[in-house]
């Protein structure tokens, strides 16, 4: 009986750990939902878009920076400065993150 107990708590303990937890998650976001007042669910819609907005145009500066021309950017400036700014340019290239969606 033990046997047979312990093959199925660990074959469905994770699901059901999972699906528990998914619960309990979905209530708590519930209740802080509805402890906020039209006023803070509007201030923090605000927030939200206001947010959005700024990712959108650091993401703007990150395609400008990333593909501006490396004599624009290395114009005055010493062969170690220029071989930092190319690396650091390879590397915003690279960064998954800092690619458009």
């Amino acid at each position: 009986m033990l046997e047979l107990f312990i093959i199925f708590g660990s074959t469905f303990g994770v699901a059901t750990t999972a699906i528990v937890t998914n619960y309990f998650y979905k209530v708590k976001k519930l209740e802080v939902a509805r402890r906020l007042s039209q006023q803070e669910q509007q201030q923090l819609d605000m927030i939200i878009q206001e947010n959005q907005e700024l990712r959108q145009r650091l993401e703007n500066v990150e395609v400008i920076v990333s593909s501006a021309d490396l004599d624009i950017l290395t114009a005055g400036a010493s062969m170690e400065d220029i071989t930092r700014i190319k690396n650091t340019v390879s590397q915003v290239r690279d960064e998954k993150r800092f690619k458009l969606r």
